[in-house]
């Protein structure tokens, strides 16, 4: 029975993957044996009938890697395509011939294979085989980095090049629930789902302008992450914030910049509390990475978790889409995201501020912090890096202004030894209640360090619409 006979018409449509288990037949039949529940299909060259051939795989069968059974019956040809594993055993290398009938698996240590890939020089063995240990994984890890040039955009430009009435369809809301989940569910997997709400007109969503995500895409002139630097702790199990020993208490301790009476008073150990909720700011946080030893359920590590609070994207009556709180108050210190997007060099950043202050809209952020040690002539931070959300982010690109704000952004490094890299974090800052509306200020905190990077030229100022009683009429844009 040829090999074309045995798919059933509706199956040859779909039968692009046995081309080349055709091509590598050849002229070769395959032939039956009365029904068996033990018979497997077998690929002989043609002979002549009177000299019957043994049931010996040939070179070009036994290199696939499935066989196929094949019925007798011709109405049960619709399934004469389903794959059965070939299980080949190893065999002992002082065999005298892989198709004698004495031939036995080995089972010394010297017939082992050797694999090179699996050798680590200087490692511990155990009963002459050699281990991988933590240690070498911590010399081998790489941390997965992504790039612009990476950027998805398919999904956006499909849907922008659709009519106005297909973008104003109510399940075109759907669609974007959908995309936030998907593509945050391994950075977030616990976290609520976010809700998209509008009671003001009849917009949707927001503008597809950006892919939803919480990564940092990497642009041009910009590193990838110092790991060659990077140090972990050797703790096991949970770390413990008084200790002498962890690294990552030390590095804490060592970017603070304490008072100076009563400096172990004001801090002892890391940022975060039992809760691991933030018990000091406006200081760099440095939570346990890839490279520490203690487990994932650690004190010090929460921003790599993921969000844990319910929020939801509203349209408002004058400031566009929002961040709300969900249905439960949000406690002073919880983490509530991530500000993700395009890490760009100041270069590429200064010419994107200029476009976008020409008409009045910006998600750029600089990351110049205090504790960068980049300084300018004036003694100011040098702006090195900035974060752009505007064609990647999240939820917190639609964080709005105001002049009372309840939430404020941190640098903090995980798995970055470069201190001109952090990320930029949202935590709470006082407690949020049930559906109020997340805000931090646009102009910085009345408690930032007076040397901080001056303002772009060029920055746009708006009318400030947050109504909280101290509001101080405008806002930067």
């Amino acid at each position: 029975m040829e090999v074309d006979a045995l798919l059933a018409p509706s199956a040859r449509g779909a039968s692009s993957e046995l081309d080349g288990l055709t091509e590598a037949l050849g002229s070769q039949k395959l032939t039956t044996s009365p029904a068996s529940d033990e018979d497997d299909i077998i690929a002989s060259p043609e002979k002549s009938p009177s000299r019957p051939q043994p049931r010996q795989p040939s070179p070009d069968i036994a290199a696939l890697s499935d066989d196929f059974y094949a019925s007798d019956d011709a109405e049960t040809d619709d399934n004469v395509a389903v794959p059965i594993p070939m299980i080949t055993p190893r065999e002992s290398s002082t065999s005298v011939s892989s198709s004698s009938a004495d031939s036995e698996p080995c089972h010394t240590p010297a017939d082992l294979p050797i694999i090179p890939s699996l050798s680590f020089s200087g490692g511990k063995s155990y009963g002459g085989i050699q281990a991988l240990t933590f240690d070498n994984w911590r010399e081998q890890f790489t941390p997965k980095v992504y790039y612009i040039k990476d950027l998805p955009s398919s999904l956006h430009d499909q849907i922008n090049s659709c009519s106005e009435r297909f973008r104003m369809c109510p399940d075109m809301r759907k669609v974007l629930t959908a995309e936030m989940s998907f593509n945050t569910m391994e950075d977030e997997p616990y976290a609520p789902p976010i809700q998209i709400i509008n009671n003001v007109d009849h917009e949707p969503t927001p503008p597809w302008e950006f892919h939803y995500a919480n990564r940092i895409y990497h642009g041009p002139g910009v590193p990838d992450p110092d790991i060659a630097n990077l140090r972990g702790c050797d703790c096991v199990g949970k770390c413990d914030p008084k200790s002498k020993t962890c690294a990552c208490v030390q590095k804490q301790r060592d970017l603070i910049q304490y008072p100076e009476e009563n400096s172990e008073a004001f801090h002892s150990g890391f940022l975060y509390d039992k809760h691991k909720r933030l018990k000091h700011w406006p200081y760099p946080i440095v939570e346990c990475n890839a490279l520490c030893g203690c487990d994932a359920e650690c004190v010090n590590r929460v921003v790599q978790h993921g969000r844990t609070v319910a929020v939801s994207i509203q349209k408002t009556e004058k400031k566009g889409w929002g961040v709300f709180a969900g249905a439960k108050k949000i406690p002073a210190g919880t983490f509530l995201g991530i500000y993700s997007g395009e890490l760009l060099n100041v270069e590429e950043s200064d010419e994107r501020g200029k476009y976008y202050n020409s008409y009045g809209k910006t998600y750029l952020f600089d990351l110049d912090f205090y504790f960068i040690p980049n300084k300018d002539e004036d003694g100011d931070v040098a702006v090195q890096y900035t974060m752009d959300a505007y064609h990647a982010g999240n939820f917190t690109r639609f964080l709005n202004h105001s002049c009372e704000p309840n939430c404020r952004i941190f640098g903090c490094y995980i798995n970055e030894a470069n201190l001109g890299k952090p990320l930029l974090v949202v935590f709470a800052i006082r407690d949020i209640e049930p559906h109020e509306e997340i805000c931090f200020s646009y102009v910085g905190d009345e408690d930032d360090d007076p040397g901080e990077g001056a303002q772009r030229d060029g920055a746009v100022y708006k009318p400030c619409q947050c109504g909280a009683p101290s509001c101080s009429g405008k806002m930067f844009k």
